[in-house]
């Protein structure tokens, strides 16, 4: 029986995609654990150095076959795209 909190055995790795520079050209992370948490802090998965993020922004998991974002009570929101 699959995890399921992880994505299916045959998808492609998930990744963020991030543009550190407006206009400029997209890093990729990889998801990987999931949940993947974003924020300032130095213990989550994915550093993002700007005071407009909490240290616990959000988390990425997997919901069924879907990927999902939650906020986790940050001071500023959580946007997509």
């Amino acid at each position: 029986m699959q995890d399921p909190s992880q994505p299916p055995p045959n998808a492609h790795p998930p990744v963020l995609e991030h543009y550190p520079e407006p206009g400029g050209s997209a890093h990729r992370v990889m998801l990987d654990p999931l949940p993947f948490r974003l924020g300032r802090s130095p213990t989550v998965h994915f550093v993002v150095p700007t005071r407009q993020v909490s240290k616990e922004h959000a988390e990425i998991f997997v919901a069924g076959e879907q990927f999902r974002i939650r906020d986790l009570g940050s001071t500023n929101g959580t946007f997509v795209n």
